[in-house]
């Protein structure tokens, strides 16, 4: 699983908004690698729980008073004795008719890198569990790939469409693969390693595609992470449509793990979370990113995680696994819906990004404010500090040149642009050639 896991190792770019607008309560806790998570049309959850790497993977039915079900155990699990990564069920998937679909990530069991079906209908959570041999479908698709020249397989998240094909994300192939009615796969599309241009190594970045999801058009949105060195900024969501052409819709992401869309067309995204300069976890910094139908984007939640998975609420929140943790959390806030959320800062962006001895700075205003500028390295220490005074709502801007400030011993590498405006602030990541 090395994309995958390698995915929760990185630095992410996004906004972030005043805690003030938000409630982290945990529903349930004890899971171990919990992942992907979905909803029924009952309201219960259903956790994806990696496990120990030794095929003792689960789905795990949470009810509406927050007791833990085990629905399905067994599942192939893997632990990588080279790296100590872990995989095993990466997300689940209810449809209409009580079957529950499975995503399982890369190993050596036969049944790794596969999706799987299973039949809930005579399943009663508390009394009944399932086996990986209760499974009435399994499509292998890891080893489809590996036999078709693919030198990495390791299954992410799938979607399906009105014909019963499905569209499966493939974050060791790097590419989205489609599997029909049936049962046979072949590629949709492929994705090109980025050229690494930012730091002296590797020569190529892998592309990683992580969550698919439709587009409500008949096509598909794809949001995808970026591999080692883990630079900021580069993931993106493109969409796709059946025969496999793709459009890039927004860049400037970092780190992309799970998708959601809402009815008036706005896509929620969830980041995984900041790693420090030595790629260690920072607690408490996953974020969730709303993408307007006109392209804004604004941080409506953070100050949770790690987290990989997340599913909408029926109101105005989410449910948000967090990976290391193990706990289940819902995230809701005081407005009376997640669309009302609002950012004093939005649409902030730098340019050139990368940069070498200035660059420029834009971003819009909701409400006149006193506005800050802070610059940090990676580590915390701050580099550059500037009060702009009152500014007034609308678009503003500023211009950040080393000789007349002078700084003159600004390294190379990562660090983070934050405007501050009254009581909510957005980050960005800046490059420093």
């Amino acid at each position: 699983m090395k994309k995958i896991t390698l995915l929760f190792i990185y630095l992410f770019l996004s906004g972030i908004l005043s805690l003030q607008a938000q409630n982290i309560s945990i529903v349930a806790t004890g899971f171990t690698g919990p992942i992907g998570i979905c909803k029924d049309d009952f309201g219960n959850l259903f956790v994806a729980e990696t496990g120990t790497g030794n095929n003792d993977g689960k789905i795990i039915l949470v009810d509406a008073s927050g007791n833990k079900h085990v629905i399905v155990y067994g599942l192939p699990s893997h632990t990588d004795t080279t790296n100590h990564e872990t995989s095993g069920p990466w997300r689940s998937y209810i449809t209409p008719d009580s079957m529950l679909w499975v995503i399982v990530g890369s190993g050596p069991d036969t049944s790794a890198g596969s999706i799987m079906e299973f039949n809930l209908s005579a399943v009663t959570p508390g009394v009944d569990s399932l086996t990986i041999t209760d499974t009435t479908k399994i499509y292998r698709v890891q080893a489809w790939a590996l036999s078709h020249g693919y030198s990495d397989s390791d299954i992410f998240s799938a979607v399906w469409d009105s014909s019963g094909n499905i569209y499966a994300s493939d974050a060791g192939a790097n590419a989205v693969l489609k599997i029909d009615a049936a049962g046979n796969i072949s590629t949709l599309d492929t994705f090109p390693a980025i050229p690494n241009t930012f730091t002296p190594f590797p020569p190529y970045i892998d592309y990683v595609p992580t969550k698919i999801i439709s587009d409500n058009n008949g096509g598909f949105y794809l949001c995808n992470l970026t591999g080692f060195p883990f630079l900021p900024g580069l993931a993106e969501i493109v969409m796709l449509d059946n025969a496999g052409m793709m459009m890039t819709m927004y860049t400037g992401l970092t780190q992309a793990v799970d998708m959601e869309m809402d009815n008036h067309g706005n896509l929620y995204v969830l980041q995984f979370g900041l790693y420090d300069s030595s790629f260690f976890p920072v607690p408490n910094s996953a974020s969730i990113i709303r993408i307007s139908p006109t392209g804004t984007l604004d941080t409506i939640a953070t100050g949770f995680g790690p987290s990989a998975g997340m599913v909408p609420d029926s109101s105005d929140g989410f449910y948000v696994t967090e990976l290391f943790t193990g706990n289940l959390i819902h995230i809701s806030h005081t407005t009376a819906g997640i669309s009302t959320l609002i950012n004093n800062v939005s649409a902030l962006n730098a340019y050139p990004n990368p940069f070498s001895e200035s660059f420029n700075v834009n971003y819009s205003l909701t409400e006149t404010s006193v506005v800050t500028y802070t610059i940090t390295d990676q580590i915390g220490n701050r580099v550059f500090f500037k009060n702009a005074g009152i500014l007034n709502k609308g678009k503003n801007g500023f211009s950040f040149e080393m000789k007349s400030l002078n700084i003159v011993d600004l390294s190379s590498g990562i660090y983070f642009l934050t405007v501050t405006a009254g009581n909510s602030k957005q980050t960005i990541s800046l490059l420093k050639k």
